[in-house]
């Protein structure tokens, strides 16, 4: 997920979500491989730059936090539950499972940001990368809490963003296999798709959305990154998954992983 300028790697941000993210929506993949990820770094700045997830329901009786991060070897990470509680770990290069329980008796404060983390932490701006591949709060008898898919708020001086990566196994021989992504909206009124991808060169990915085959648009991968608009006309649908996506359409699997950087749906054509 990188883009190369001139032998240096600069990592793939893209700009702000200004319509629906459909990154965040409930994902029912069929057999493909899927992985909801948020990657940061500091692009400079000082050293107490953050990045922060909101979420606006009762935390009352989630007493963990789980988490898998990587980044690179001896990098300083902290997480920091409720803007309250610190977790410091050094990442390792590799992914690192990250496991903190909350001191009894803990109350949560709506007021504060469900996690604040820190890349790079108490240094200045390296531009080290840092992948969040898990992030759960959990509790007794409480339904896990996936904060991938909270709001995202930055300080200064850092980059953020959500992806998601799909791979299709080399042992997936089901040709039209696909993901199915629904929000929870109403979504009239809306007649574009924007999107942004990555993947190996001469494969291919179909955008479907609401499952409409007038909408579909086909993406033959380039090897750099990609983006584009689908307009379509057609009447929404709630009762269809809100896009569909295909990797590798019409053909088995490659094992090759896709990303997807955004997919949002916007209103009023151009």
């Amino acid at each position: 997920d990188f883009v190369k300028e001139e032998e240096v790697y600069v990592p793939i941000y893209p700009e702000a979500v200004e319509g629906v993210d459909l990154l965040v929506g409930t994902i029912n993949p069929k057999t493909i491989e899927v992985q909801r990820q948020i990657r940061m770094m500091k692009n400079g700045g000082g050293q107490w730059n953050w990045v922060g997830l909101l979420y606006n329901g009762d935390l009352t009786g989630y007493t963990k936090m789980v988490a898998e991060v990587t980044g690179p070897e001896g990098a300083a990470f902290t997480f920091k539950v409720n803007d309250t509680l610190e977790k410091g770990v050094t990442t390792t290069g590799e992914a690192l499972a990250v496991e903190f329980d909350l001191p009894e008796g803990f109350t949560w404060d709506a007021s504060k940001k469900a996690m604040i983390m820190f890349p790079d932490f108490n240094i200045p701006g390296l531009g080290n990368e840092f992948t969040l591949t898990k992030l759960e709060l959990q509790g007794a008898d409480k339904e896990p809490i996936d904060l991938l898919v909270c709001e995202i708020v930055v300080d200064a001086n850092v980059k953020a963003c959500r992806d998601i990566v799909l791979t299709k196994a080399t042992t997936n021989t089901e040709a039209w296999d696909c993901i199915e992504i629904s929000v929870p909206q109403d979504l009239t009124g809306y007649n574009k798709v924007k999107y942004t991808v990555k993947g190996t060169s001469g494969e291919e990915i179909l955008i479907k959305p609401n499952n409409n085959g007038q909408a579909e648009q086909k993406v033959v991968l380039t090897g750099e990154l990609q983006s584009g608009v689908i307009p379509f006309s057609v009447t929404y649908s709630a009762s269809e998954p809100t896009m569909v996506v295909f990797p590798n359409p019409n053909a088995t699997g490659t094992g090759h992983e896709m990303i997807i950087y955004e997919l949002v749906f916007l209103a009023e054509l151009e």
